[in-house]
């Protein structure tokens, strides 16, 4: 039975760099293992996101780049990343920020990000890697993707992707 994965566009970015990453330089598969570790040593070291969060992405990234017959359904809304302790994360962060300033951004990024059913973010990504909400897609679909938005683009980051579109 194939194992499906469920993912606001915005978080299949998170896959797309690693997998960028790796080809980028042209190594063997086994330098994806390397370049997840680098990802979630990122988050652990300096996203002050929850434990919960970083295992979930952990996961979710492991199960895409050694299960080949993974599917990933894209949706709207708060997916399982959002909901392993992320939002709750951040609500928090708000609440504790110094500033008036700092508290208003992080509530407008939350509002706009995290708990917006369909924000800009997400349907970019939609629109860079023709992706549509709703729709299984395999791996090896997904893959083609990426091979063509990376040359086309030659952007490793997401956020640099959806900066310019």
């Amino acid at each position: 039975m194939d194992k499906t994965i469920m993912l606001r566009p915005h978080h299949f970015g998170e896959i797309y760099e690693i997998f960028a990453g790796w080809l980028s330089t042209k190594s063997s598969e086994k330098y994806i293992d390397s370049l997840i570790k680098r990802k979630i040593d990122f988050f652990v070291s300096s996203t002050n996101y929850p434990q919960e969060t970083i295992n979930k992405l952990k996961d979710i990234l492991l199960n895409f780049f050694s299960n080949d017959d993974i599917l990933v359904v894209f949706k709207k809304g708060p997916d399982s990343i959002c909901n392993s302790g992320c939002l709750l994360f951040n609500k928090e962060s708000i609440a504790s920020a110094d500033s008036e300033c700092v508290k208003i951004a992080k509530m407008m990024t939350i509002a706009e990000l995290c708990e917006k059913e369909n924000p800009k973010e997400d349907v970019l990504m939609e629109e860079i890697f023709e992706i549509e909400i709703g729709k299984k897609y395999r791996k090896e679909e997904l893959k083609s993707k990426m091979i063509h938005v990376f040359q086309k683009y030659r952007k490793i980051y997401w956020k640099r992707l959806i900066s310019e579109n």
